[in-house]
């Protein structure tokens, strides 16, 4: 799961803090690096981050799930091209 949340950063380009009740709770900046980590399994002390509060403009907030769109068109056109037959040319 910390990949997971490493990842939305870079993707969102914002800075991420994932806090978990009892597992690993991390935060990671707009790079997706790490910035702190706490097991909660173990610690129980206070646990306090500085975490940027301006991110960074990335192709994805921009475009958001647009690529992905287009390729299920695409897929759906050329699916629909391979299903549906051919006219044979009429001969005279």
């Amino acid at each position: 799961m910390r990949v997971t949340s490493s990842l939305r950063a870079i993707e969102n380009g914002y800075a991420l803090v994932r806090q978990d009740f009892n597992g690993w709770s991390a935060a990671y900046n707009q790079h997706g690096q790490p910035l702190a980590t706490q097991d909660t399994t173990v610690d129980h002390d206070p646990w306090i981050v500085d975490v940027p509060t301006h991110g960074v403009t990335t192709l994805y907030r921009l475009t958001g799930d647009t690529f992905a769109w287009l390729c299920l068109a695409g897929t759906l056109v050329l699916i629909g091209m391979a299903v549906i037959p051919r006219r044979s040319p009429t001969r005279r």
